[in-house]
């Protein structure tokens, strides 16, 4: 290659990498923003929130960190819990089952499922048991247990003679029967208290009650993020460290998520441009400098 040729393309590669550099440290980049004329909410921390027919706590708010976290709380939540029943038609020992406690400090009682009625032959379903019995836990060395179809037997000294009794019968050991419907008083981990359960299921292995507690939903923000709010779509963003704006144009929101991705991808190019043309710079400059033979 000809020097005079070599220093032209070399010229004209490093005007190509000054022009695309200029662009880059002179374009001004969008930024996601929403106005305080275009923000439909403005939310500080402690205020109620509401969308569609939920209304929400703004519990916490960082508008440093760009988060926050908006808590809805509906005490009349139904909720049901199952548990295992120890089953007398199986021959399980009598605390094989789930544990109970009606007080978070109190004892526990054992869950056992009588043995269900004999089926008839014109019965297209197996039967179920119809009483659960609930026993409190005993020391097996005092109280040697029997398991029996028709429910749980101890025996007992008798004036020195050992009987076998109903362990309903035992003044020691609290027990107590509930059928389908029957309520029931006991401490629940999740709501952290006591709840008034209803049975409202039994089957072969296990019983299932109904009660109604409160249920805590959270929902969290994030800077220049769309979220959605009891179905509800909006755009957010902190202008200030203690409050935040919300917006329902969702669709500009995320146009100009769309500028600034665009924008990135431009810078993203140019910066490409300047790469390849001082690779080809350094290499037309090592090939206008080579001796030519002859």
């Amino acid at each position: 290659m000809q020097l005079r040729a070599g220093i032209v393309y070399i010229v004209l590669f490093l005007v190509i990498t000054a022009g695309a550099y200029a662009v880059i440290a002179t374009a001004e980049a969008p930024e996601v923003a929403i106005d305080e004329a275009d923000a439909d909410y403005q939310i500080e921390q402690g205020d109620d929130f509401t969308a569609g027919d939920l209304t929400y706590n703004v519990s916490e708010l960082d508008g440093n960190a760009g988060t926050a976290t908006l808590e809805h709380v509906n005490t009349e939540a139904v909720f049901d819990v199952t548990w295992s029943g120890a089953s007398a038609a199986d021959g399980d020992s009598w605390d094989a089952g789930d544990s109970v406690q009606l007080e978070e400090e109190g004892v526990e009682y054992y869950v056992y499922l009588y043995a269900p009625p004999e089926a008839d032959e014109d019965e297209e379903e197996e039967p179920v048991p119809e009483t659960i019995l609930f026993v409190e836990e005993f020391d097996e060395d005092e109280f040697t247990p029997i398991e029996r179809a028709d429910g749980v037997y101890v025996t007992v000294d008798d004036d020195g003679d050992e009987t076998v009794v109903h362990v309903n019968e035992v003044e020691e050991i609290d027990t107590f029967e509930l059928e389908l419907g029957d309520e029931l008083t006991y401490f629940e981990p999740d709501q952290d208290g006591q709840v008034d359960g209803e049975i409202v299921e039994i089957d072969a292995e296990s019983v299932t009650l109904e009660y109604v507690g409160e249920d805590v939903s959270t929902v969290s923000l994030e800077q220049n993020e769309v979220v959605l709010i009891n179905g509800e779509e909006f755009g957010v963003h902190f202008p200030h460290p203690s409050y935040a704006y919300l917006t329902e144009d969702v669709e500009s929101f995320e146009a100009q998520h769309a500028a600034v991705e665009e924008h990135h991808e431009r810078v993203h190019g140019l910066w490409w441009v300047i790469g390849l043309s001082i690779v080809t710079v350094i290499l037309l400059t090592g090939l206008a400098f080579m001796p030519v033979r002859g």
